[in-house]
């Protein structure tokens, strides 16, 4: 059985949670029987498809080029070129495009994120058409994969489509364990003078960040506490006039940029990892932070507790003093700490990208013994 996994995500990410799904099953369908998989994305700047090899990649690559426009019109025609050659049973979506990826009578996968455009349509541009995309690209669907059990049910609660054909497959997660450079070391050592609190990724709107500041401010427990921001770009005017505002300006708040060794190094050195989002298609950060015994304070909304089980202290994300309480309760016991930490090396065991993929490629074999 063919796979076609086609270009959208590739050109628009070259790094991200979407990508890396991608790359991580089209990896692993090199040691499964009856699947032949391939990603059509002749011009990209991935970092995750730079990792995976040649053989389930479509050459030659036109990267080179520099014009967005003109390097999505190299996929598009690169794709009807390969589909021509390729033959593929299953085309498997890898976003949101309006019109159809390769006219064919293939079966169509979606695999459907989050719908957090949908429930929290405040923190968006109502010119923004991922949401109407989304709706198009699932009509054509054969059948749709969900991320999490929360996102399966938004979906159908919005929607007339067929539960039967939809699945929810959870993501694996990985976290690669490379030696950091000597600079990165040194960052760490500079930043990690005193205890810290730990925050993963970007910041905006739902992501709800300024009510952890908030609630790391207002604490005395957390007095001598840094916030350290890994990733999401700097700081931007707007969250540093928060920080300010709320009383984490100077040292007290930090943003970082870095590799997933030293990712993981500042998990292991932080008091508590705390994911404030107001809503999660998924959620991989909690597992990253549970891989490296870094015990976790999360929101009660949407996929988290789905996610995160036992292995969590929740909190209410609308209520500073709620985020405030869990984290003084783990960082002021130990035995929190422990049992946290314990319970996550316990959930991790539902989590991989080798069941991710087994699970994959069992409904293909299964769309694919349907439709013959």
């Amino acid at each position: 059985m063919n796979v076609l996994y086609d270009s959208q995500i590739f050109l628009q990410q070259r790094y991200g949670g979407i990508s890396r799904y991608f790359c991580a099953i089209a990896l692993r369908s090199i040691n499964e029987s009856g699947i032949n998989a391939r990603i059509c994305a002749p011009t990209n700047s991935n970092l995750y498809l730079e990792q995976i090899p040649a053989t389930i990649k479509f050459e030659p690559n036109f990267s080179a080029l520099k014009n967005y426009y003109i390097r999505r019109a190299c996929n598009l025609l690169s794709e009807e070129y390969f589909r021509m050659a390729f033959s593929p049973d299953i085309i498997h979506e890898t976003h949101y495009s309006k019109k159809p990826r390769c006219k064919t009578k293939s079966k169509r996968v979606l695999t459907v994120y989050d719908m957090i455009q949908e429930r929290l349509p405040e923190f968006f541009s109502t010119s923004e058409p991922t949401s109407n995309n989304k709706m198009v690209a699932a009509s054509r669907a054969d059948h749709i994969i969900f991320i999490s059990k929360a996102t399966q049910s938004d979906f159908l609660e919005m929607s007339d489509y067929p539960v039967e054909r939809t699945s929810v497959i959870h993501l694996g997660f990985e976290l690669q364990e490379m030696l950091s450079t000597p600079t990165e070391a040194l960052i760490k050592e500079q930043l990690t003078s005193a205890p810290y609190i730990l925050y993963v990724g970007k910041r905006s709107g739902y992501k709800n960040f300024s009510a952890l500041a908030a609630a790391v401010a207002q604490s005395q427990v957390l007095r001598d506490f840094q916030l350290v921001c890994f990733g999401g770009g700097g700081f931007t005017t707007d969250e540093l006039s928060v920080l300010s505002r709320v009383g984490l300006g100077g040292s007290r708040a930090m943003q970082i940029q870095g590799s997933d060794a030293l990712l993981a190094k500042f998990y292991r050195g932080a008091a508590c990892f705390v994911y404030p989002s107001l809503y999660e298609g998924f959620g991989i950060p909690p597992l990253e932070a549970m891989a490296c015994d870094c015990p976790v304070a999360c929101s009660n909304t949407s996929s988290i507790p789905e996610v995160v089980g036992d292995a969590g202290l929740y909190f209410d994300p609308t209520s500073t003093d709620d985020i405030r309480i869990a984290i003084e309760k783990i960082v002021s016991s130990p035995s929190v700490t422990e049992q946290l930490i314990e319970r996550g090396r316990n959930r991790l065991k539902m989590f991989s990208w080798d069941r991710c993929a087994s699970e994959t490629f069992a409904l293909y074999h299964r769309i694919h013994k349907e439709a013959h």
